[in-house]
């Protein structure tokens, strides 16, 4: 007869619900769920609070030791006070709480170390978790993505508990430190990564150039700030018209920006050629919307289903309406010079996804505007620079050799800058909006969809700024720091084949 678990009875609700909230909010810090996104994770103190109390008993089921329910309750609310603690937030930092927690599960089971079984693992946080208390886990999924990440957590990141790096700068730098947790893995990975930059470099920086004023003022570019454009079906007009959700750039308090456009009426042709940044709040606050298009040089009114079937004949074009550039501790925001629109365009073709996406789906709104591939969703600037950056990290590899890396280990350090590419690719595609409130690149899945977006912002892959190689690297390897090793290492170490 199996005794009743606490699960079976109650739980302290209001505690796992509070920081399964927090444990989902965005912008909470270094987080496993940062290796890699998956749609349907299971919050961390909602996993940790459930094995938990699924292995340890309810005090009703031993009335020999609890025979009455006073004394029952007395013990179930210890039991909370444990599951409490391990809600706490940043719990990589609190190994005490674990061990504790570990202690407590052991004395049901007579000193042997439960398995957890998860089938369909997803973001792995049930598998992670288990880990985390002590106990063997088996996880696998389906999908390839959670196949990924759990492989990730479970298997490579403990292979290299307390090992120092391997590469010699670090061994000389810092000969005196004692690479604790996987801080020596981490380095390796951003050492490496940073050679892949530096390479990826050399090959692209005559596609990602600086911009120069014309007072010789030099500044690094944050991102290029595209619209895409239709001719405008009025006749008397024919102008090459932005389709632009907004044309405010910058909606900070003391330093609102936003980008005017500059026509030119040239009898039966309007044109626009160029835009103005302007201080203060735009009058004209878009071009498009769901119902339509309007045009800024005629005021025509414009259908969607226009705009749809110029996109299926391929004739959407882009337009540069303005520059993000870095300045002293703000952004600037520049007019678009044709100089940069021409560099974009000049960039050679590169190797393109082919695969199709689903044409009738409520959540993939691109097919019914002719961007029907993955290919499609990059501009030729992007695909060639993350194609560039993937074949710089196959050759990081013969480094990782050269240095006295183990194949194994060279494949481990390459499955992270793999991921770092999967971060850049969110970043760096036709479908990222700008957005004026925190002035920065944002990446395309904030939602489980691929809508259609009309202005976009083009990050610098090369810089130290959202969407860049190092931002997106420098994150993945913060989430990887955060994931610890099993309370204890013989856990594992019995357990490593299994995982």
């Amino acid at each position: 007869m199996i005794n009743k678990k606490l699960i079976e009875v109650s739980l302290p609700l209001d505690v796992i619900n509070d920081a399964s909230a927090y444990d989902k909010m965005p912008g909470i810090g270094a987080h496993p769920k940062g290796i890699h996104h998956w749609w349907a994770r299971l919050p961390l103190p909602s996993a940790r609070a459930i094995l938990f109390a699924s292995l340890v008993d309810d005090p009703s089921a031993h009335r020999d030791r609890f025979p009455t329910e006073e004394v029952q309750e007395k013990e179930r609310d210890r039991l909370f006070d444990i599951i409490r603690r391990l809600c706490q937030k940043k719990m990589h930092t609190k190994p005490e709480v674990f061990k504790e927690a570990f202690a407590e599960i052991q004395t049901y089971f007579d000193g042997i170390i439960p398995t957890v079984h998860d089938p369909f693992a997803g973001g792995g946080s049930i598998p992670l978790e288990g880990l985390r208390l002590g106990l063997d886990v088996f996880s696998s999924d389906l999908n390839p993505i959670p196949v990924l990440i759990n492989k990730a957590m479970l298997e490579i990141i403990p292979k290299y508990w307390n090992n120092g790096p391997l590469n010699k700068k670090a061994r000389i730098e810092r000969s005196n430190i004692s690479w604790s947790k996987v801080a020596g893995f981490c380095n390796d990975i951003l050492y490496y990564g940073d050679i892949v930059l530096t390479n990826a470099t050399k090959e692209l920086k005559q596609y990602y150039p600086n911009y120069k004023t014309v007072n010789k003022e030099e500044y690094k570019i944050v991102s290029w700030l595209w619209s895409r454009t239709v001719k405008c079906p009025n006749p008397v007009c024919g102008c090459n018209m932005p389709l632009i959700r907004s044309f405010q750039l910058s909606n900070k308090d003391k330093s609102k920006v936003y980008a005017e456009p500059i026509i030119k009426r040239n009898g039966p042709k309007n044109e626009i050629i160029g835009y103005e940044m302007k201080q203060g709040t735009a009058t004209m606050k878009k071009t498009v919307s769901r119902s339509g298009a309007v045009c800024v040089c005629c005021n025509e009114a414009v259908k969607l289903d226009y705009v749809r079937s110029e996109g299926r004949a391929n004739r959407i074009g882009f337009q540069l309406f303005g520059v993000v550039a870095e300045g002293n501790r703000r952004k600037i925001y520049l007019p678009p010079v044709k100089e940069y629109e021409e560099i974009a365009f000049a960039v050679p073709d590169s190797w393109s996804p082919e695969y199709l996406l689903p044409e009738k789906h409520r959540n993939f709104q691109t097919p019914a505007y002719g961007m029907k591939t993955v290919g499609s969703l990059f501009t030729k600037r992007q695909l060639y620079a993350l194609n560039t950056f993937v074949s710089k990290i196959a050759d990081v590899k013969n480094t990782i050799l050269g240095d006295g890396g183990t194949e194994e280990y060279a494949n481990d350090i390459l499955f992270f800058l793999g991921l770092a590419i999967d971060r850049c690719a969110d970043f760096n595609n036709l479908l990222t909006r700008w957005s004026s409130s925190n002035e920065k690149t944002m990446n395309l899945f904030g939602r489980q969809a691929i809508p259609m977006i009309w202005d976009f912002g083009e990050a610098n892959i090369l810089e130290n700024f959202v969407g860049g190689w190092k931002t997106c690297l420098e994150y993945i390897v913060e989430c990887v720091g955060v994931i610890p090793m099993p309370i204890f290492q013989i856990s594992f170490t019995r357990g490593q084949e299994k995982h």
